[in-house]
């Protein structure tokens, strides 16, 4: 993911270790995708306006790649160990939802402004929060703790992957 980070935090060396950190700052730029939702109906409309670019920045820059990334490589890899979870298309399915919602959003804010649209853009923002957060959540729980069986040729490929994009 582009953003930066501490510049003095380690950089992580695990694959685990770096898909954390890129759900760390996926959390926070859902956080402020959740603020924004709140507050948007007493923001200015400009102000509102650098809010939602800034995280559809994010969004559209780091987080769409970073799940073709996951679909592509990691759920294939884990789903492929004797153990593993078999969900990559359960996962793929949810990034299919996380993507209509962003070019749902996209679309409501190059909308004319109207209280109808902002109420609609409301939710979309707050259906976008919640099921990112709560993929993320599944993904760690059944995908993150099995990456360490995987061979060290495909834990390589995932971790160029990552640093690549951080």
């Amino acid at each position: 993911m582009t953003e930066h980070v501490d510049p003095v935090a380690p950089r992580p060396r695990t694959v685990q270790g770096l898909l954390a950190r890129e759900h760390a700052l996926l959390r926070r730029h859902l956080r402020q995708l959740r603020y924004i939702a709140e507050t948007m109906m007493k923001e200015q409309p400009l102000a509102l306006r650098d809010r939602l670019d800034a995280v559809l920045s994010f969004l559209h820059d780091d987080t769409l790649p970073h799940m073709e990334m996951e679909e592509t490589i990691i759920y294939a890899a884990v789903d492929r160990l004797p153990n593993g979870p078999h969900s990559g298309q359960a996962m793929a399915l949810d990034h299919q939802a996380i993507r209509a919602l962003v070019h749902e959003v996209d679309r409501l804010t190059s909308a004319q402004t109207s209280k109808k649209t902002a109420a609609k853009l409301q939710g979309a923002l707050f259906a976008l929060e919640a099921v990112t957060r709560l993929h993320i959540d599944k993904e760690e729980r059944l995908y993150t703790p099995l990456l360490n069986q995987l061979s060290p040729r495909v834990r390589a490929a995932i971790r160029a992957e990552l640093r690549e994009r951080s």
